[in-house]
């Protein structure tokens, strides 16, 4: 996301997308003013805590992947959708170069990786639900599945 969105200066975005940064933000502001359920994923998840007044960090060493792999560790989870599916902690994937610095208003960390960096989030009111890896690549090692099967309930 363009840094300015957070009222940062750019120290260390790379890849910026302007039109794809102002279309997302609208489309989730519409989402969740009809109440709708929002499901975010990496990037997603950062947009979430922009649009909420949150910050990045605009570069995160140690996440990013690693000659075209993602990375993986352990996280710890707080009672949340998450700890429902997965239990207290679990496995996941990294593959990312930014995350969430001040969480945005209205939203709840749910999820670490042991350096404290945001692994997921939702909002205290809203069905929006965000993770910052990627289940749909974590099927070997984590049943990513199941994060998107409870989601599509959350919409029935």
């Amino acid at each position: 996301m363009e840094p300015w969105r957070y009222g940062c200066v750019n120290t260390a975005s790379r890849g910026l997308t302007p039109d794809r940064d102002a279309a997302e933000l609208a489309l989730l502001k519409r989402f969740s003013a009809a109440k709708k359920p929002i499901l975010g994923i990496c990037r997603g998840l950062q947009i979430i805590n922009v649009a909420f007044g949150g910050t990045l960090i605009q570069d995160l060493p140690g996440h990013n992947a690693v000659n075209g792999m993602d990375r993986l560790h352990n996280v710890c989870m707080t009672p949340s959708f998450l700890q429902v599916l997965y239990g207290t902690t679990m496995l996941t994937n990294s593959a990312h170069h930014q995350a969430v610095d001040q969480l945005g208003q209205g939203l709840r960390a749910v999820q670490w990786a042991p350096d404290g960096t945001v692994e997921a989030l939702c909002h205290t009111q809203l069905p929006i639900w965000a993770v910052q890896w990627h289940p749909e690549r974590m099927n070997v090692v984590t049943d990513g599945v199941r994060l998107f099967r409870a989601f599509l309930s959350l919409c029935s």
